[in-house]
């Protein structure tokens, strides 16, 4: 049976579905495949799931953040990694793992893959921030601020006399406090997304797997290679890798 790639939040409840392999993780994220004929798992997936091609999840996740010439692959998988870098490793099957070139197909894929992880992560993140500006108001409260914005925008009186009397304070008073509220609420909004945008944007720009590694330590406390640790001097006088913190920074 064919199957279909998706990343998702860990809270995903893979129990229920039936055909679910996982195939890694990045941070509090999944990468899994679902049989094409499973439609009920795949129909139960969260609104916030992507769907990515095999290629991203298969080889792009599998060899995350390497930056060697080399990479070992198992032999049971040598058919799959001859067919996608389309050369022949038949020669190299020696022990359990085999050394294959970091074809130039590979690496972008698994730029690629990185990429669309910082992309989706951003995104989530940023979301849930912005929802979390209303999170402590409820509907009616909300509907309300409608009218209250209406009112003070468009110079009308729907709601702001009655409701400047129930409060026991002045139309001007409480016209003030709507002006501010909103004037801080939009710039609230504007900062997340512009903070957002530079993010991914970052990102986005990187050309090597090593600048990528740099902003998943920096931003996500997702270690890089020791090797380029090294490199780069993150690691003690003793030659002991620093403490790498698991999650967002920013």
């Amino acid at each position: 049976m064919s199957k279909r790639y998706f990343i998702c939040k860990n809270d995903y409840d893979a129990a229920t579905s039936r055909t679910f392999e996982p195939v890694g993780n990045v941070l509090d994220w999944s990468c899994f495949s679902l049989h094409v004929e499973d439609k009920n798992s795949i129909a139960a997936l969260p609104g916030y799931a992507v769907e990515v091609t095999r290629e991203v999840a298969v080889f792009g996740l599998r060899s995350w953040g390497d930056i060697r010439s080399t990479i070992k692959v198992s032999a049971s998988d040598v058919g799959d990694n001859e067919e996608f870098d389309n050369l022949s490793y038949a020669d190299m099957t020696q022990g359990p793992k085999v050394a294959v070139p970091m074809t130039e197909k590979r690496y972008n894929t698994i730029l690629r893959a990185m990429k669309l992880f910082a992309k989706i992560i951003i995104e989530d993140t940023f979301n849930t921030r912005f929802e979390a500006l209303d999170d402590s108001a409820v509907n009616l409260e909300k509907k309300v601020w409608e009218f209250l914005k209406d009112d003070v925008e468009n110079e009308t009186d729907f709601i702001l006399s009655e409701l400047a009397e129930a409060k026991g304070t002045s139309v001007e008073s409480l016209k003030t406090l709507v002006s501010q509220k909103k004037n801080f609420y939009d710039k609230s909004v504007k900062d997340l997304y512009v903070k957002a945008s530079a993010l991914k944007t970052e990102f986005y720009n990187c050309t090597t797997i090593r600048q990528l590694n740099r902003l998943y330590e920096d931003y996500m406390g997702v270690p890089m290679p020791l090797t380029q640790a090294e490199e780069e001097g993150r690691v003690s006088p003793e030659g002991l890798r620093q403490d790498v913190v698991p999650g967002l920074k920013f």
